[in-house]
């Protein structure tokens, strides 16, 4: 097991898939601006999801507390001490802070900025599946380098917290409390964000090690 979190050859790949995330977000953004309505996507959306869903009101409110601000922050930190027990103080710095940025990002810059709204609040981009996202996409990343697991293990884990945010993104849809847009927004700004930061930490670590060889 390594302390990288990304394998230098995927960088070219990661750093494309933050470019990616980052258009659509402003794509969406900027067609979803000072909006009170569902856009087509949400309208061909919003209604199956909310009949399929209809009937697991109880189980779609635990789902969106899995994308609270305190539970999020509780994961983050509870991910930056498994971290720090393995001794990968990389994944301990992504875990800590992506989910805190990334939160920020959706919370006080795009919310306002795109100004959404849907029942009087601000929409785009959906705060509790950014931050469920961010956590799960973290704990995927660490995943891939925990050589300790058998990979079947690794993946297994991996798609659980995948399946648990894209859980939170239904629950909120299904419930009313957002559009199926804001949704994606949140995933993307999630995976923009994470991956963006899990490439500068390498780096960052990386050219340390390099200047301290140099001395």
């Amino acid at each position: 097991m390594t302390d990288r979190l990304l394998p230098p050859s995927l960088r070219g790949y990661a750093l494309a898939v933050v470019a990616a995330c980052a258009s659509l977000t402003l794509v969406l953004g900027a067609h979803y601006a000072n909006t009170t309505a569902p856009g087509r996507i949400d309208r061909n959306l919003d209604l199956r999801i909310r009949a399929r869903l209809a009937d697991h009101h109880v189980l779609l409110e635990h789902l969106v507390r899995l994308g609270d601000p305190a539970t999020i922050l509780a994961w983050s930190v509870l991910l930056a001490v498994v971290c720090l027990l393995f001794q990968r103080y990389r994944g301990a710095v992504l875990c800590f802070i992506a989910p805190i940025i990334a939160g920020t990002t959706t919370s006080y810059l795009l919310k306002p900025l795109v100004d959404r709204q849907l029942s009087g609040g601000l929409a785009f981009p959906s705060g509790h599946t950014t931050g469920s996202f961010a956590v799960a996409i973290c704990a995927a990343i660490l995943l891939m380098e925990f050589s300790e697991l058998h990979i079947g293990v690794r993946v297994i884990l991996a798609l659980i917290g995948i399946s648990l945010a894209a859980g939170v993104a239904a629950a909120v849809v299904g419930l009313g409390y957002h559009y199926t847009t804001d949704t994606i927004g949140g995933f993307c700004v999630a995976l923009g964000v994470v991956v963006g930061l899990a490439v500068f930490i390498d780096l960052v670590a990386e050219r340390r090690v390099s200047d301290r060889r140099a001395l």
